[in-house]
């Protein structure tokens, strides 16, 4: 689909529509995300077939290799060996942005859950340090560590760290 080739950034002006192709050339049915930068936050996806909106995310691009300022993400299910085509407009608003934000670590920890699990994390390092499973009341304890390996040698096929991974 269209999520790893299309690296140019989609610039859009104020009230204008672009239509972006998206084509399946494998013989069966695929379900994927489409991800394309944009220069912009205020953008809506429309199903150009049907007339409906699709649902969409904008998110700011952090880092990495992106051209745009945001990646605009929504679902694509298309048939094989065919394409589809969608529209992208300006809407004034940026009801689909998602603001990126940054947890203060205040030293209480906090729980995330849901129906089935219970997730702790901790207040001091911000990481998870134990997830409990609501139905078996089974509780697993975590440390986790996150450290990083220096390499000038590495490649596509190659990994060649200088010295054992760092903290």
């Amino acid at each position: 689909l269209l999520s790893p080739f299309y690296n140019s950034l989609l610039n859009i002006s104020d009230q204008q529509t672009v239509n972006i192709v998206i084509y399946n050339g494998l013989g069966w049915t695929r379900t994927d995300y489409a991800v394309i930068p944009v220069d912009r936050n205020d953008l809506s996806v429309f199903d150009t077939s049907s007339g409906s909106s699709v649902p969409c995310q904008i998110n700011e691009v952090m880092m990495g290799n992106s051209t745009g300022k945001y990646n605009l993400f929504f679902r694509v299910n298309i048939t094989g060996l065919s394409f589809t085509t969608y529209s992208i407009k300006s809407t004034g608003s940026s009801s689909n942005f998602r603001e990126s934000s940054q947890v203060e670590l205040t030293g209480e920890d906090t729980i995330i859950e849901n129906d089935w699990i219970s997730v702790l994390i901790s207040g001091e390092t911000g990481r998870i340090s134990n997830i409990t499973n609501k139905f078996s009341d089974l509780s697993i304890l975590l440390d986790q560590e996150i450290k990083q390996y220096v390499s000038v040698k590495s490649g596509a096929y190659a990994f060649g760290p200088e010295g054992p991974a760092q903290p």
